[in-house]
């Protein structure tokens, strides 16, 4: 009787298990969707913006706006690098964060590259490396809003106007397809009329999109 009480105990614990599995499923795949249809969403928004700007930088001719200027003898950059508060999301952080150290790595000799971290995940890595950060953000999220977004916008534009930059960039993860995901260095200021697209994405190189061996990779930031 004792080995009966068992078993049927264990029967119920496996039912149990596969009720919530299957729960965690629905959710997981819920979430997903909804992701991808923000992501599929605002990729024409992104496109026809950039080819906007584009237009308008190569139009421009003999106009003097402040966001078209180079900042010669400027040896200061800024690198805006986008990443997760929470784990759990495959090498969306590590690809991103590789990417972004390499950028750093390949910066001229003399250049200082301000780095605004956003996310928890790339707070803790830079941190882990011990490389210095000026600027942290957290708790933007999955959605982020407008007003989440513009203090660090505008912050980078007016130091550029003022002439405290040469340059800022953005490392983020570009969305290609639902099975395809590319970590990239965008260039932001000046605002170029092309943008530089290599084989591995603008900005990219292959070492920064090369997948790191797991062991070399401390587990606790992914």
């Amino acid at each position: 009787m004792a080995n009966r009480r068992i078993l049927v105990k264990r029967r119920k614990a496996v039912r149990n298990i596969r009720k919530i599995t299957r729960t965690m499923q629905l959710i997981a795949t819920a979430r997903f969707q909804a992701a991808f249809n923000r992501a599929v969403a605002t990729r024409p928004y992104t496109e026809k913006l950039a080819e906007l700007v584009a237009d308008l930088s190569r139009a421009a001719g003999d106009v003097d706006h402040p966001l078209l200027k180079t900042n010669e003898g400027v040896d200061r950059a800024a690198l805006v690098v986008l990443t997760s508060d929470r784990g759990l999301a495959g090498g969306y952080n590590a690809s991103v964060l590789r990417t972004a150290t390499a950028h750093l790595d390949e910066q001229p000799k003399g250049i200082t590259t301000d780095v605004h971290m956003v996310g928890k995940k790339g707070i803790s890595y830079f941190r882990f490396l011990r490389r210095p950060v000026a600027e942290q953000t957290s708790g933007i999220g999955d959605r982020p809003r407008f007003d989440q977004v513009e203090p660090i916008a505008n912050g980078l534009i007016d130091r550029f106007v003022r002439g405290e930059i040469a340059s800022a960039h953005v490392a983020y993860m570009k969305f290609l397809s639902a099975g395809q995901q590319r970590p990239v260095v965008v260039q932001l200021l000046p605002l170029q009329p092309e943008v530089k697209k290599g084989p591995y994405g603008s900005g990219s190189s292959r070492r920064s999109t090369t997948p790191r061996s797991p062991s070399r990779s401390p587990a606790w930031w992914r």
